[in-house]
């Protein structure tokens, strides 16, 4: 009996070198070698994503955030009050809302990623973003412009969430996967700020302003670098998800209203 269990990523890269025939064996030997780089890499991939240590990763990351999050909601919900106007105590409190919901959501999603329930809490995960991306604009749109241009905004930035929250809900399970136009609606809808960028300066803080602008680097850089997929990107992704948060909350609670 062999000492040993050939796998089948194994399998497949003896079968992909043994069928590289009309090479020389200078060209063979090179061939073979990218191709074994290629396919260990995926499989340090693969086997980083199934293991615990790397949900725990992600859950604990997240989990953090969710404790942050909640207390980020406290606050924002007392500085609306304090306002006496009704408006604020809205948008603040769904922009909070919309910080806990995202990170509550994926502390579950990977707290649970050995169970059935995942499914579930995977499509609530993604669905996360879109409510966090809406739920930032509100404070902006209603509280910093509160301006017919503001107003216009924030329709078009919920309305388009929620066709990326359908979206996701119906294909996400079916597919695997994020549908491609739930990705492309990420970036759009996390850029459109640019539409509103100059009111927006005229309207905060420059402090606020640029806390707002380097939240949206983080988030554009973090996505980037999740991108790459190396072991563990994902948890890089939740740290700079995090921090991105952090920025914008502080540009929301200092300088919004």
């Amino acid at each position: 009996m062999l000492s040993y269990i050939i796998t089948n990523f194994q399998l497949e890269r003896a079968k992909k070198v043994d069928n590289i025939i009309f090479f020389d064996s200078k060209n063979k030997l090179k061939i073979a070698q990218k191709l074994n780089k290629s396919i260990n890499w995926r499989d340090q991939m693969e086997e980083t994503q199934g293991s615990k240590t790397y949900q725990i990763f992600n859950a604990v990351t997240h989990g953090a955030g969710t404790g942050l999050a909640i207390a980020a909601l406290v606050l924002l919900v007392i500085k609306g009050a304090a306002s006496g106007s009704a408006l604020e105590v809205v948008a603040f409190t769904i922009y909070g809302a919309s910080l806990v919901i995202l990170f509550l959501c994926s502390t579950l999603a990977h707290s649970l990623h050995f169970t059935k329930a995942v499914k579930v809490f995977r499509v609530f995960d993604h669905n996360g973003i879109f409510f966090l991306i809406a739920g930032t604009y509100t404070p902006y749109c209603l509280v910093a412009l509160n301006n017919w241009l503001g107003w216009i905004v924030l329709a078009v930035i919920w309305i388009c969430s929620i066709l990326g929250i359908v979206l996701t809900s119906i294909y996400l399970p079916k597919w695997g996967k994020t549908p491609k136009l739930s990705t492309v609606l990420y970036v759009v809808l996390g850029w459109m700020i640019l539409i509103v960028i100059y009111p927006l300066w005229n309207a905060l803080h420059p402090v606020g302003f640029w806390l707002l602008v380097a939240g949206g680097v983080v988030y554009s850089v973090g996505a980037l670098i999740y991108h790459f997929k190396f072991p563990f990107a994902h948890v890089v992704w939740h740290l700079f998800v995090l921090l991105a948060a952090m920025l914008m909350f502080f540009s929301v609670y200092l300088y919004v209203g």
